[in-house]
C-alpha cells in the first residue's frame, strides 16, 4: 500500500460446511441490543468417521435469521435439523462444562463465528424450503468484482500471468460455478444435479460484464455478445474508449430474442 492510499481495507474469513442446528436462543446482553444465536455442530472428516466441531454463532444475515426462525419449532422439538451454512470471522472458543458421570469440570473447545447464511436445511432427512440468499449475492462485501479479480489473481496466480480479459473470464466462470454448486445438497451431488445447477444459473450480474448473464437450456450457447472497447495507456492502465455495447449477430437471435 502506498502512503497516499488512505482507503480502509479488510479481509473476510469465511467458513462453509454442514452440521446439526441446535440451541436457538435470544441473548440479551447487559449492554447493547438483544441478538439471535445458535450452535451448529459442524461435521468434518470422512463419512464413516465423522468428527464434530461446535460453532457458537451470532446470526447476522437478514435472510439467515428468517431461515433460523422457520426452523425454530423443529429444533425445539428435538428433531434432527441439518443445515448447510456460511459463517464469518471464526475465532477459537474454550469453555468448561461438567462431566456427565463424575460432575468434574472438563474443558471444551470449539469456535465462535457470525452466521451469514444457510444454504439448505433438512429435518429428519426431509429437505425443507427455507429463505435463501439470492444468487450471486456476496454475504459481506460489496466491493466491485473487478477489484476482486486482481486480488485473487495476485494471491493465487503466477506473477507472470497476464491480468487481461481471459483471466477475468476465468474468474467470472469460477464465481458462477461455485455459486451454483453451493446451492446443492452435499449429500445429493452427482452429474445430474450439477448439470441442473449450471442450467439454472439466471441473471448473474457483475461489473465485469455489461448485463445480466444466464445459462439456461438451448441447442447452443454463446459466451458473451456485449463488451467494452479499451486502450492500454503508456502507464499500464486501461483507458475506456467505448462503454457497453451489444454486438449484432443473427445467429444469436434465438438466445437473446
Amino acid at each position: 500500500m502506498t502512503q497516499g492510499n488512505t482507503q480502509a481495507q479488510s479481509f473476510d474469513l469465511i467458513i462453509e460446511g454442514v452440521g446439526y442446528l441446535n440451541r436457538l436462543r435470544t441473548v440479551t446482553p447487559k449492554k447493547g441490543p438483544a441478538y439471535l444465536a445458535c450452535t451448529i455442530n459442524a461435521m468434518m472428516g470422512k463419512a464413516d468417521a465423522v468428527e464434530y466441531v461446535g460453532i457458537d454463532c451470532i446470526v447476522v444475515g437478514k435472510i439467515a435469521k428468517q431461515a433460523i426462525e422457520l426452523l425454530a419449532e423443529d429444533v425445539k422439538a428435538k428433531r434432527k435439523v441439518i443445515v448447510g451454512f456460511r459463517a464469518g470471522d471464526p475465532k477459537p472458543d474454550f469453555y468448561e462444562y461438567p462431566d456427565r458421570e463424575t460432575g468434574e469440570p472438563k474443558q471444551g473447545r470449539g469456535l465462535k463465528a457470525r452466521l451469514l447464511q444457510l444454504t439448505f436445511a433438512k429435518v429428519n432427512g426431509q429437505k425443507i424450503d427455507i429463505p435463501l440468499v439470492p444468487r450471486n449475492t456476496a454475504p459481506e462485501s460489496e466491493a466491485p468484482q473487478g477489484d476482486k479479480d486482481d486480488g485473487v489473481g495476485s494471491a493465487c496466480g503466477d506473477e507472470s500471468a497476464p491480468r487481461d480479459s481471459f483471466s477475468q473470464g476465468g474468474f467470472l466462470s469460477a464465481i458462477i460455478a461455485v455459486d451454483a454448486l453451493l446451492k446443492l445438497d452435499p449429500a445429493a451431488i452427482d452429474r445430474a444435479t450439477v448439470t441442473d445447477a449450471f442450467i439454472g444459473v439466471d441473471g448473474f450480474e457483475s461489473d465485469l460484464v455489461c448485463g445480466p448473464w444466464s445459462f439456461g437450456e438451448g441447442e447452443h450457447h454463446n459466451a458473451n455478445h456485449a463488451g467494452r472497447i479499451v486502450e492500454l495507456a503508456a502507464d499500464g492502465s486501461w483507458k475506456l474508449l467505448k462503454d457497453c455495447f451489444e454486438v449484432p449477430d443473427p445467429e444469436l437471435a434465438d438466445i437473446v430474442g
